[in-house]
């Protein structure tokens, strides 16, 4: 039998797009159950040794708001995705109302836009949400990546050109 290389090509590509639907997934998954380590949580298991600042920025305690919504170092990686949640939000309730969002409301709409529905009483329909919910995963995972990326270059910086 006889496989075409477009066709392996093909199936490839929709298990690529799996593995990353998955990895945007888990790495949310991690925010939500409070799983995904950040300075400050890193911080409260080693009181003695690790800083809870944001070794990014170094402007304030590293926790999940900060990583997500506040880092000046992280801002190019999230900014799409805040800006699309604007969008969206701004369709839905009119003008002026995510400006108005504090940004504990803007986290819950991150982490479970299902909940911070009902919390607020946003009457979004599962459409919106599960829209709301997929930038949010693609936010999470791009902020993640981006932060890692900026975490090694820290951390090579610290080791100096040779690696010692």
């Amino acid at each position: 039998m006889h496989c075409a290389l477009d066709q392996s090509t093909h199936y490839g590509s929709q298990w690529i797009g799996n593995i990353r639907d998955t990895r945007r997934a888990i790495t949310k998954a991690r925010f939500l159950t409070g799983t995904y380590m950040v300075q400050s949580k890193l911080s409260r298991f080693n009181q003695n040794t690790v800083d809870p600042t944001c070794q990014l920025c170094q402007s304030s305690v590293e926790n999940y708001q900060h990583v997500l919504l506040e880092c000046g170092a992280l801002l190019t990686y999230r900014k799409e995705y805040l800006c699309e949640l604007s969008r969206v939000m701004t369709y839905h309730f009119g003008k002026g109302m995510w400006e108005n969002l504090s940004k504990d409301v803007i986290m819950d709409i991150i982490m479970d836009v299902t909940r911070a529905n009902v919390v607020h009483s946003m009457q979004l329909n599962t459409e919106q949400c599960t829209y709301i919910e997929r930038i949010s995963r693609y936010l999470c995972y791009r902020v993640h990546s981006g932060r890692i990326f900026l975490l090694e270059k820290v951390s090579r910086g610290k080791r100096g050109p040779s690696g010692s």
